[in-house]
């Protein structure tokens, strides 16, 4: 095929002369001016300007609104930042007139390199020729490709390919994927391509369009869900911004955001369905109900023969299609586009509509794909069928966690046909209940429940229970839930394996807030014991968590480590995601233990992973923890928006859910953050603000796991000693102590007995103060906590600069770890203190360390952070940690001053 192309492109264009008379549109050479609320894609960017060598063109196929033009735009101003010479050319369908094509492109030409092009005329054959003797590196982009289709233009434009030398590139932006031999230039390694998967915004840059929208006022949890249901599609996402401002209900707005909306609607249609075939219009329409798309089930749904050639089209021209295999056997559309062709359809078509609904679910169920055929039989209107199959199928689906698809099914049900199904309305129940529609399954609860007739099912009731502890612990109620779970717990059998694991983990948890850990152990072993098949289903998963927690807090950190990397990696490998098991339940306490290891990078690529799962179906502790984590990270690497984004989430989340617990400690989080800024007053405020909640149990004989070290009583410690109660603060610290050890609370014993230390020092008992510190260091050394020092800021790092300038050398003998010193001394940069005031002049020398030398003369090399983070086998963080000390030290506000002056200082 491509020979007898190359044949017939060279019987077309041997020799035409370009015709003088032909008029340049000057317009076509200007390069479209970009939004001004823009995105830099850092990302496709980077993989542009960092090629093969041998490539000689990059293209960027995508459909309508992804920001091909805006991406090219971008790349246009790196190559000419990088000394390129670049020629631009809007293609448009006059084009496929070759001689108008050509003189354009030789009208470019001059405007890239006057002194090859200075002719007002030639050949095809001659423009390409003084392309191949440009010896200066040049970039043509040529956009809007898809007008092209005259084969002789577009062969011409293969030929350019073919001869460019090895400093020039196209560079060709289309909505369709053009004729141009892109697979011989593939097999060669000369062809870069993007599709609308690259384009499409990532999350971040998601968030990024709609910060720089001035009148926008998104939480994160907002931006998530725009992200979601755009799928990143740029215009969508911009259509979105403009409208908005016309909604007070953001989340139920972007709930709703659809194909229908008036704008992307107007968009599509005239944009996209006004510019097809009658045929491949009719059968975007016909085909838009399906999920799934595949050449027979197309073919049985839109009464036709021909869906494989119509996909293959559709494909080919970029027309939302995406696919979901390799092979390109199945696509699915674009959701927004899908939602405007269906909308078009009932609106047009309303009986052919439910047709096909049917016709689909007639064809998978044949096929033995029983749950999407539940999803078209519930358009009709006697939903018998569906809720047969429902009723087969709805249990599993709870068990394997697909509680959102079953939250799904349940808004489109009949009430009156679900009020005779009881077994299938307690599967609703739970599934309600793990997406946080509390309101709604307390209704189905109570059904069960209140005046219960002696006809009623006992299992049906038992189950109602069940469900009602699951409601009780998922809003936070532990007093209620506790008694209630564990008298249930006796008359539920391992039989009932989601019953049983959900009052299992229940159980357990109240029992470790109580403080009764030997009971919680003995709790989830008794459940792993009744069964052996238990063991491998989700209390597996529960038990580790569970006593991964206990183990953390009672001190044990390398057991608590080892059990949950162990968990954590089988949940992964297995995929598990059961509720309210797997994903739910390992991800965040890994991340917990990993954070207090000082291993960051890891501890916020698991957390952030997983916090989706936590969102949707964690526990309340579970989800406080995940963001705190998040902040934590943040705060650590100074990504002060981050850490405030997350916390803000937190907040906003525990309005929504009515969960004051979590409101209170996303406040004293914030508290936390003010007090490490010196902001005492701030911090005060915002204490009492998360005290007055009154949410916290330890009156009430209750302490939640993720309070044990960052509680109320804690961060008002912190306070005191700041605000120069150092004396009082020692007398209340050493009662909490006492009080943590005798609970087997051996890390808060830990964080308890650095505060105490802080407080010492800070009434002038230094020996004492530096007893403390060596007692718990000596404690952390054993385990491998690192955090639990770090994060009490300059405080512990000033005592822990005296410690090191006074037993650096003794730390051996003392029993503390050399990898413990040298973590510290690493993060902190801890130098032995001057025996004299420095003078303003010598002070930067005598306070960097050895290791900020180190990072500053990299820099001063121009290495990037991460380069100096490999050069050096640690991590990002520790590396901006330095970066920080540096200027600081130094007085310079950026890494080039820090260099200046280290420079002027004769550091370098």
């Amino acid at each position: 095929m491509e020979k007898q192309m190359e044949g017939d492109i060279g019987a077309t264009y041997a020799r035409p002369v370009i015709a003088p008379a032909t008029p340049i549109v000057s317009t076509k050479l200007q390069y479209p001016i970009p939004p001004s609320a823009q995105v830099h894609r850092k990302r496709l960017l980077e993989a542009m300007c960092g090629k093969t060598a041998g490539c000689r063109l990059i293209l960027v196929q995508a459909p309508a609104g992804f920001g091909k033009s805006t991406l090219l735009s971008q790349y246009r101003t790196r190559r000419e930042e990088d000394g390129a010479s670049v020629m631009w050319l809007t293609l448009d369908s006059a084009d496929n007139d070759l001689d108008r094509f050509v003189r354009h492109l030789h009208a470019g030409l001059m405007a890239l390199h006057p002194s090859v092009a200075d002719e007002s005329s030639g050949d095809t054959m001659s423009l390409i020729a003084r392309l191949a003797g440009l010896a200066h590196p040049f970039t043509i982009f040529l956009d809007e490709f898809e007008a092209l289709h005259n084969p002789a233009a577009i062969g011409y434009v293969r030929q350019l390919i073919e001869c460019l030398p090895i400093n020039g590139e196209i560079v060709i932006g289309s909505r369709h994927v053009p004729e141009i031999g892109l697979g011989r230039l593939r097999v060669r390694g000369q062809l870069l391509e993007f599709s609308h998967g690259d384009l499409r915004f990532s999350l971040e840059e998601t968030r990024q369009l709609l910060e720089r929208q001035p009148h926008l006022a998104l939480t994160g949890r907002h931006v998530e869900m725009l992200h979601e249901r755009t799928e990143g599609w740029i215009t969508a996402i911009h259509l979105f911004a403009l409208a908005i401002s016309n909604y007070r209900d953001v989340g139920q707005f972007i709930k709703s955001f659809s194909g229908s909306h008036a704008e992307l609607a107007q968009f599509l249609a005239e944009d996209i369905l006004q510019r097809l075939a009658d045929d491949h219009r009719d059968f975007l329409l016909r085909t838009s109900i399906l999920g799934e798309l595949n050449e027979s089930l197309c073919n049985h749904v839109a009464q036709r023969e021909d869906s494989r050639v119509q996909l293959e089209i559709l494909s080919r021209n970029n027309l939302f299609l995406i696919p979901l295999d390799s092979q390109h056997f199945s696509y699915r559309y674009h959701g927004l586009f899908a939602s405007f062709l269906r909308d078009r359809l009932k609106v047009t078509q309303p009986d052919l509509f439910f047709q096909l609904h049917l016709r689909a679910a007639e064809w998978l169920r044949s096929h033995g794909r029983p749950l999407l055929a539940i999803d078209h039989l519930l358009y009709d209107k006697n939903q018998r069928e569906a809720i047969a199959l429902l009723d087969a199928h709805a249990g599993s689906l709870l068990t394997q966690g697909r509680v959102r698809r079953l939250s799904r099914w349940y808004d489109r049900l009949s009430p009156a046909l679900l009020r005779n199904e009881p077994a299938l309305r307690l599967t609703f129940g739970w599934a309600l209940v793990l997406n946080r529609r509390h309101g709604e399954a307390q209704r189905i609860i109570d059904d069960f429940l209140a005046d219960v007739p002696a006809s009623r099912n006992p299992e049906h009731v038992r189950e109602a229970r069940a469900l009602s502890c699951l409601q009780l612990s998922m809003t936070d109620q532990i007093e209620a839930c506790y008694p209630a779970s564990e008298a249930l717990l006796a008359d539920v059998t391992p039989a009932h394996t989601l019953q049983f694991g959900v009052l299992v983990s229940i159980v357990a948890y109240c029992m470790i807030a109580a403080g009764r850990f030997d009971d919680a152990r003995q709790t989830m072993a008794r459940a792993l014991q009744s069964d052996r098949q238990l063991n491998a289903s989700f209390i597996r998963s529960l038990s580790d968590a569970q006593e991964g927690g206990i183990d953390l807090i009672q001190g044990r950190l390398g057991e608590a480590f080892a059990r949950l990397e162990r968990s954590y990696e089988r949940a992964v490998s297995t995929g598990s995601n059961t509720v309210p098991g797997g994903r739910a339940v390992i991800g965040i306490p890994f991340a917990e233990v990993l954070y207090e290891r000082n291993a960051l990078e890891r501890a916020q690529r698991v957390a952030s992973e997983w916090l989706p799962y936590v969102r949707e179906n964690g526990t309340v502790d579970a989800f406080i923890q995940a963001y705190l984590l998040l902040s934590k990270i943040a705060v650590v690497a100074g990504d002060v928006d981050s850490s405030k984004r997350y916390r803000q989430e937190l907040e906003d989340a525990g309005l929504e859910m009515g969960l004051i617990r979590v409101v209170a400690s996303a406040k004293l989080e914030a508290a936390r953050i003010l007090w490490l800024n010196h902001d005492l007053k701030g911090a005060l405020s915002l204490l009492d603000q998360a005290e007055a909640t009154q949410v916290w149990k330890d009156g009430a004989g209750y302490s939640a796991p993720v309070h044990d070290i960052e509680s109320v009583d804690v961060m008002r410690w912190r306070l005191m000693i700041a605000k120069g109660e150092g004396a009082h603060a020692a007398s209340q610290l050493k009662a909490g102590l006492r009080a943590a050890q005798s609970a087997q609370r051996h890390r808060r014993a830990l964080k308890l007995r650095i505060l105490l230390s802080t407080a010492l020092m800070a009434t002038g008992q230094t020996n004492p103060a530096m007893q403390t510190l060596t007692e718990a260091l000596q404690i952390a050394s054993r385990e491998g906590f690192v955090r639990i020092f770090l994060d009490e800021g300059e405080s512990v790092a000033a005592l822990l600069r005296i410690w090191f300038n006074r037993h650096r050398e003794n730390a051996d003998r003392l029993d503390i770890s050399a990898t413990l010193c040298e973590q510290l001394l690493d993060t902190l940069s801890v130098a032995p203190l001057p025996s004299a005031p420095a003078s303003a002049d010598t002070h930067s020398s005598t306070a960097l360390t050895k290791r900020e030398l180190q990072v500053l003369r990299y820099l001063a090399d121009g290495a990037r952070t991460r380069a100096i983070a490999d050069t050096l086998f640690v991590s990002e963080v520790t590396i901006k940690a330095h970066l920080r000390n540096i200027n600081a030290k130094l007085g310079a506000h950026g890494r080039v001053e820090a260099v200046a002056i280290a420079r002027r200082q004769g550091l370098l």
